[in-house]
């Protein structure tokens, strides 16, 4: 089972820049099998269906640049779609500026739908400059500390161990 919506905003600007004319949201629902609830924890449940929902997000300028974005939850796609309509006409570089007028919109609220967008503005400027992230942030390392994390974890025997971690 499938679910799709798509949201898809577009403003008119020039033909030319940085300024952001089009952002597309489309929101996936599916089903994670053998996952359940037991209580308040989600554990690996055989034959349990637990549905999730997930966001992509596109988001173009004028002069053709794209960033993106998958993932999230299902909490904080009505305010991304909030922000996606708000961040038409802006420049994608003010990155900065977009997030304070977000945070002022969204001042009663958590402001969690920022986030997917920001990543997906990162995105973009990092693929127009063609330069990763981590260059552009100041990063220096060329070797770092690996963190896994999983649904299946020790108190149901799964993965109680690091060589079983490992090996998943």
């Amino acid at each position: 089972m499938n679910d799709s919506e798509r949201i898809e905003a577009s403003a008119q600007v020039s033909d030319k820049g940085t300024r952001v004319r089009r952002v597309d949201i489309d929101v996936i629902a599916y089903p994670m099998r053998h996952v359940g609830k037991s209580g308040y924890e989600s554990t690996d449940v055989p034959g349990a269906i637990t549905n999730r929902t997930r966001m992509a997000i596109r988001i173009e300028t004028a002069d053709g640049s794209v960033g993106e974005f998958v993932g999230s939850n299902e909490s904080m796609i009505a305010q991304t779609k909030t922000c996606a309509r708000m961040l038409l006409g802006y420049d994608a570089f003010a990155r900065e500026l977009f997030y304070e007028d977000a945070k002022r919109k969204l001042r009663k609220n958590d402001r969690m739908g920022v986030e997917p967008i920001d990543i997906a503005l990162w995105d973009l400027a990092g693929k127009r400059s063609n330069v990763s992230v981590s260059q552009m942030l100041g990063g220096f390392r060329t070797r770092l500390k690996a963190y896994a994390s999983t649904w299946f974890g020790g108190k149901t025997g799964g993965l109680a161990s690091p060589e079983a971690f490992d090996a998943f």
